[in-house]
């Protein structure tokens, strides 16, 4: 009986611990790539506005302009673009890519 108890014991131990273990930021996250147009840019704050929602460049985003690589720092208002970005659970959107459309082609919601 006193074997049960322990393992009883250990059991509820053991899930409350993964109770109280913070999970890390990524394990709230989802992926999603979408395509808009450049509203409004923040340097300061890492911020860019596309089509009516803000979104904040990610440390390392991979921005891509004219088929090459670029810098969230030579992106322009009026360009339309299509860029990944991950969605947190608190609201936040982080873009880890983006690349700049040809003038031609204008942005698909999706």
């Amino acid at each position: 009986m006193s074997r049960f108890i322990r393992f009883g014991f250990l059991a509820f131990a053991l899930v409350a611990f993964a109770q109280l273990t913070p999970r890390p930021a990524f394990a709230d996250e989802r992926i999603e790539t979408t395509e808009g147009q450049i509203h409004d840019l923040d340097f300061d704050d890492s911020m860019v506005l596309i089509s009516g929602v803000t979104y904040y460049f990610a440390i390392d985003a991979k921005v891509e302009i004219g088929g090459t690589y670029g810098a969230p720092t030579m992106l322009s208002k009026g360009m339309n673009v299509r860029f990944t970005f991950r969605r947190y659970d608190d609201g936040k959107r982080e873009i880890v890519e983006l690349a700049e459309l040809p003038d031609d082609v204008k942005p698909q919601l999706f």
